[in-house]
């Protein structure tokens, strides 16, 4: 049986008179369904991204299918001449989460400058800004943070938007593999994330300067060195929560957090909720759901 926790919001019927980002449903789903197909010709008109977790999906445009892997979303316009759908002959569930938007004026300029850069399917990792930010606002709406208040809506859509504009600007083909020296820094924050580790140490590992070193890792990972070791340590402290008793004030330390309030801040920024949250399972993700390392 496919598992779903999909979120529909308030219809606002004055949407073509201004320029809000808003969502029309927004949910995460595992499916394993050889009947789950979606034509784009037949459903509400909107704007969709749907990324892939895990297994893979399969989208048919016109004449031709691409593949949906991990870490890949597509965007598409609806209606318009498309389909995707579980493939049945894999072996494994197709995991994802989506966004589906109403097709403004203004947000379907945005969808059609993304598939311009992009094409219809993009590879994103799942450490990028536009990933984490994406799980923040599904679980806001999970968890009734911001409910159906459309402008908070819009600021935080528009806010996932600015992160794919950003992330367009580096964004990395599949078929490129990352430099040595992005390697070299990443293998680094991630053995090292409980230490208190700068920028320049990480550098002088991956044996380049600071600056160059941030440009190079910007481009192939879509986030900044400093935004990736938040993103280890995050991971690695959501694991903890879930998977022991540990204190959280113990676990902030453990995890390379200055404190126990910056912790908290962080947490709750990308995730939307707090750490005590998160452990009490006031959210529908599950703990081994929570991964933000590419």
């Amino acid at each position: 049986m496919p598992s779903i926790h999909g979120f529909r919001s308030l219809t606002y019927p004055d949407i073509s008179s201004h320029p809000l980002h808003l969502i029309l449903t927004i949910g995460h789903e595992s499916t394993q369904d050889p009947c789950y197909r979606f034509d784009g010709q037949e459903r509400t008109k909107g704007l969709l991204f749907q990324y892939t977790l895990s297994g893979e999906g399969k989208l048919s445009i016109g004449p031709n299918t691409f593949s949906v892997p991990k870490n890949h979303g597509f965007f598409v316009h609806i209606p318009s001449d498309h389909y995707y759908y579980f493939d049945p002959s894999s072996a494994d569930n197709w995991e994802f989460i989506w966004i589906k938007l109403y097709a403004t004026e203004v947000s379907k300029l945005y969808w059609n400058h993304f598939i311009d850069r992009f094409g219809h399917v993009a590879f994103v990792p799942s450490s990028a800004e536009p990933i984490l930010i994406l799980w923040s606002l599904y679980n806001s709406i999970a968890n009734k943070k911001i409910e159906h208040q459309k402008h908070d809506i819009s600021f935080r859509v528009y806010e996932w938007i600015l992160s794919l504009l950003r992330f367009s600007e580096g964004e990395v083909r599949t078929d490129r593999h990352l430099p040595e020296t992005v390697q070299i820094g990443k293998q680094f924050m991630e053995q090292h994330f409980h230490e208190s580790i700068s920028l320049s140490q990480i550098a002088e590992v991956a044996k380049v300067s600071p600056n160059h070193f941030c440009k190079m890792f910007q481009k192939h990972v879509g986030a900044s060195p400093v935004e990736y070791l938040r993103l280890v340590r995050l991971e690695k402290a959501a694991h903890l929560l879930k998977h022991t008793r540990i204190p959280v004030s113990q676990i902030a330390v453990e995890t390379g957090f200055d404190n126990l309030s910056y912790f908290g801040k962080v947490f709750r920024k990308l995730i939307g909720m707090t750490p005590s949250e998160y452990r009490e399972g006031k959210s529908d993700l599950a703990g081994n759901q929570l991964h933000i390392m590419s």
